[in-house]
């Protein structure tokens, strides 16, 4: 499945300026960075990959959770758009194969830190006003 971590280039760049405003407002409507946070710092300094399995799984469960729960239209056209799926309309996709492409996206450390730039300018900007 196509999406942000495995397009070419001249793709990713005009689909990330899509993707930045929607994903800045799911972040901030989800807390998804604050559990993402805090499971990291329950990790410790040396985990077991075994901690490090069961901690994954419970923060992509309590993300899934509050985006279910909280934001459901805004966790889809987020995930829409970080998978080049272009309305509703459109959609031929199961949520199985976007939450599949969700976890390929998180765990591909380049592009999760290049999406963490963004909340991290977006804390900065929102904290000036």
């Amino acid at each position: 499945m196509k999406h942000l971590g495995n397009c070419p280039i001249n793709e990713f760049m005009a689909q990330a300026m899509k993707f930045r405003g929607p994903f800045i407002e799911w972040v901030k409507a989800t807390g998804a960075d604050e559990i993402r946070q805090r499971m990291s710092d329950s990790l410790g300094d040396n985990p077991e990959e075994k901690e490090i399995a069961e901690a994954f799984n419970d923060m992509i469960a309590e993300i899934e959770d509050v985006c279910l729960e909280k934001c459901p239209e805004l966790t889809a056209e987020v995930l829409r758009i970080a998978t080049f799926t272009d309305s509703p309309d459109d959609e031929v996709l199961t949520m199985t194969e976007y939450e599949n492409a969700a976890i390929e996206m998180y765990l591909n450390r380049n592009l999760r830190n290049f999406f963490s730039r963004y909340i991290r300018q977006s804390r900065k900007t929102s904290s000036k006003a």
